[in-house]
């Protein structure tokens, strides 16, 4: 397996309420499974940020005093061929979700295509077949459609691969 490397910073918006507590169990027992790597419940609003840390952290702090917190609803499993897409849990999107993409968007002068939200649930190289039946083995849990929310901004230091990754600092929405 070729190794997967992020770049700069990212931002996550942190999902809140009992579905959390799923959402880790899920990703700890795949990383668990198929040897890759665990990471908090997240949804990436904006990655690969190049720039220093002062203004990483000035910036995220006058982003999070301008979003808010943003109600989310989970819906439905996914996968793609993208390592860090492996499989994940879609979010609906939102005019919330839209806003605070396009303040980011703007706050650190960057141009990025569409936001796609999604939680991740595995990073991994994983043939299509070994994914359909994950799909199928995570629908049991029932997350879709549940709701929850994001209240917490966080900066991370997405510089290497995920296991290298660190939280800078969070933010209250």
């Amino acid at each position: 397996m070729a190794p997967h490397y992020a770049k700069g910073f990212s931002l996550w918006l942190m999902p809140a309420g009992e579905v959390v507590r799923k959402l880790e169990d899920i990703i700890g027992n795949l990383a668990g499974r198929y040897g890759s790597p665990k990471f908090p419940p997240h949804i990436t609003l904006l990655g690969a940020v190049e720039c220093n840390m002062e203004k990483a952290l000035e910036v995220s702090g006058g982003l999070s005093k301008r979003i808010g917190r943003i109600a989310l609803e989970l819906d439905g499993i996914g996968m793609t061929d993208s390592y860090f897409r492996s499989l994940f849990i879609k979010v609906k999107g939102s005019a919330e979700l839209d806003e605070a993409f396009g303040y980011s968007l703007s706050a650190f002068g960057i141009s990025r295509p569409k936001l796609m939200p999604h939680i991740s649930l595995l990073y991994a190289e994983l043939h299509a077949e070994e994914k359909e039946r994950m799909v199928s083995e995570l629908e049991k849990y029932g997350l879709s459609g549940k709701p929850c929310s994001a209240d917490t901004l966080a900066l991370y230091n997405t510089q290497g691969g995920a296991e290298d990754w660190r939280k800078v600092r969070e933010f209250r929405l």
